[in-house]
């Protein structure tokens, strides 16, 4: 008796939890990488931080959030409106460029 009831908590817990997952609506995890767009050219945000001392010119800001993808110059999907683009002395905006996110800047390289 006691071994068909382990059995059946055991067959409940599993199918309990199959019904949960099956039925979440929640994705698992974003299959977006967190981008902007500036220049005409697709930049994926790193978590690569850069210094002040590394930063050129101020490139313009990030003036609309698009989700899931940015889709023109000046948006981003996961970088807040008003963060400010830079120039990263000694790399060429076309293959990377710095975005401020939270006082920090980061490397941002190109998609």
């Amino acid at each position: 008796m006691k071994k068909h009831f382990i059995k059946s908590m055991l067959l409940l817990y599993l199918l309990s939890t199959f019904v949960l997952i099956g039925c979440s609506n929640t994705p698992s995890g974003s299959s977006y990488p967190n981008a902007l767009i500036w220049s005409n050219i697709s930049y994926g945000v790193s978590s690569t931080e850069v210094s002040k001392d590394e930063l050129g010119k101020q490139l313009g800001e990030i003036k609309r959030k698009k989700e899931p993808m940015p889709t023109e110059n000046g948006d981003a999907n996961d970088t807040q409106v008003g963060s400010k683009l830079f120039e990263i002395k000694g790399i060429n905006t076309e293959e990377a460029i710095a975005v401020e996110k939270s006082g920090k800047f980061y490397k941002a390289y190109k998609l």
